[in-house]
């Protein structure tokens, strides 16, 4: 979809439908976007285009039934209905409407999944624009009388959604090696103190799974003023051209007990907070600085972010340290992953 998003805003009480159909399930729909009665079908081409679209109109108060999603049950449960959860723990959006889209029908498990991750319906082979219209006004109506119902906010300060038993075992080994390790903090803290002003533990924001942002914590291993000084080392960025990344060799904001523990990795053993709060995984793609982040939002690499955000991944196994690493190798490989 070409279109800008901000031409596409609700009008009155016309009800927005965002469709995304790859596997052209849906009869009527040829264009980028199609009106029926009092509804407009708005056609994106990507997860990408749906999630920042999602996450605009969920920052401004929006009436019941001005929108409603429609999306492949595929790609909902290959991301563990995290847009979905993300809907239903949302302020303003809580109440819309999602139904899922398939060409085969679910087995009984897999509604009661999707019901259960907050999906309203399931439509089964190709569907007419009319019939799923007449249905998505349905079922805005039954929630517009439920309406008085506080939004599912349970979950939402827990960005990832995964399986229980991999969620389990994040737990569980954070909480195995918090015990053995807190000496080891004790120790890092006093000597990051020692070697330079500033705080022990370094914070910033990044974005995660399905997009979402978190704080991320680490112990500081550059000078305090290492962020303002990203402009005069853009030249020695180790990922070639205009990369969407940034690395420099031999880094000049890098303190003396910040080279040892990046080198061994420790100064990332305070995410073991961020796992136990949920908000990160052991093993994933690593969030990225918002200032990456938003140059990885084309259909090309979003789908990276339909992984957990982890301490370590597929790249950093794989091609750690090397200064060949290019940019399409670093987003294929949390690609990969991601599948």
């Amino acid at each position: 979809m070409t279109t800008a998003l901000q031409d596409f805003q609700a009008i009155g009480n016309r009800c927005d439908i965002i469709t995304f159909d790859p596997d052209n399930l849906l009869l009527g729909l040829e264009s980028s976007f199609v009106e029926h009665q009092d509804l407009l079908f708005l056609k994106f081409g990507g997860f990408a285009e749906i999630l920042r679209y999602v996450n605009k109109i969920d920052a401004f108060p929006v009436s019941d039934g001005q929108f409603a999603l429609v999306m492949p049950y595929s790609l909902l449960k290959r991301s563990h209905y995290t847009i979905v959860r993300q809907i239903r723990a949302s302020i303003n959006i809580h109440n819309m409407p999602i139904v899922a889209l398939t060409d085969k029908p679910l087995s009984a498990s897999e509604q009661k999944e999707a019901m259960a991750a907050g999906i309203d319906d399931v439509f089964v082979g190709q569907t007419a624009v009319a019939r799923l219209a007449k249905a998505i006004k349905h079922i805005a109506h039954i929630r517009s009388l439920a309406s008085v119902v506080e939004p599912d906010t349970t979950n939402a300060g827990v960005i990832v959604s995964l399986p229980w038993h991999k969620r389990a075992v994040d737990i569980t080994l954070a909480l195995l090696g918090l015990m053995p390790l807190s000496f080891v903090f004790i120790f890092l803290a006093l000597a990051i103190k020692l070697d330079s002003k500033g705080p022990v533990f370094y914070s910033q924001w990044r974005r995660g799974m399905n997009g979402r942002k978190f704080r991320f914590w680490k112990f500081r291993s550059m000078y305090v003023d290492a962020d303002k000084r990203l402009a005069e080392l853009a030249d020695k960025n180790q990922y070639k051209g205009q990369s969407k990344f940034f690395k420099v060799e031999n880094d000049p904001r890098i303190t003396r007990v910040g080279r040892y523990i990046r080198n061994s990795s420790i100064d990332e053993l305070p995410q073991i907070f961020n796992v136990l709060m949920g908000q990160m995984s052991i093993v994933g793609n690593r969030p990225l600085p918002l200032y990456e982040a938003k140059e990885l939002t084309t259909d090309s690499s979003a789908e990276r972010y339909l992984a957990p955000a982890g301490m370590t991944g597929l790249w950093q196994v794989s091609k750690r340290g090397g200064n060949d690493l290019t940019d399409e190798e670093r987003i294929g490989l949390d690609i990969e992953y991601a599948r």
